[in-house]
């Protein structure tokens, strides 16, 4: 997710040399919001080359931006938070998934680093407690709106916000917390 977050950015105009873009000559873009088409690891000799099919191909409109294409990065916007360490991302594990039961809001966080960094995690409003679904731990309680989360170097953490003080109980393989599963055994 890190590489994809990072790379999207490759997509819109001005991201690369103009030299690099197949329709940099085009000014209808200012806040350079819409994306190309694509992106191509080698054309004409420009490694990477943001470009797409109708300049390329002599056909349609006179942009090889794509306005349809470019809406889907909204999915990608509603599932990843920058934290305030690089390369450390907040990804919120329910924003795309449609159908799931009831669940509190959860989220991956991967420390890429070797050694270990702390951050800051987004937790919300409200006072609430942090579970770590991978450690089947509390890593934090009582917290409001921020809170600092350290991970160990290369480790993952999936991160449950609970309300605060919750109550954690375990039936079967599920581990529930004020009666909503968080994880299983």
């Amino acid at each position: 997710m890190l590489n994809l977050v990072n790379s999207s950015r490759l997509f819109y105009p001005g991201a690369l040399p103009p030299s690099h873009e197949t329709s940099a000559f085009w000014k209808g873009d200012p806040g350079h919001v819409i994306a190309y088409e694509g992106l191509r690891y080698e054309w004409q000799g420009k490694t990477p080359c943001a470009t797409g099919d109708p300049v390329a191909m002599n056909w349609g409109p006179k942009t090889d931006l794509g306005l349809y294409g470019s809406s889907y990065v909204g999915m990608l916007g509603a599932i990843v938070r920058p934290t305030n360490v690089p390369r450390i991302l907040q990804l919120d594990c329910l924003a795309t998934d449609f159908f799931h039961d009831q669940a509190w809001p959860t989220f991956l966080c991967y420390n890429p680093y070797p050694e270990s960094r702390t951050f800051e995690f987004a937790a919300g409003a409200g006072s609430s407690d942090l579970y770590d679904a991978v450690t089947r731990t509390f890593l934090r309680r009582n917290v409001h709106h921020q809170a600092e989360v350290t991970l160990p170097g290369d480790s993952a953490a999936v991160l449950v916000v609970v309300p605060g003080g919750g109550e954690l109980t375990r039936a079967g393989n599920q581990i529930r917390i004020d009666g909503v599963i968080v994880n299983y055994k």
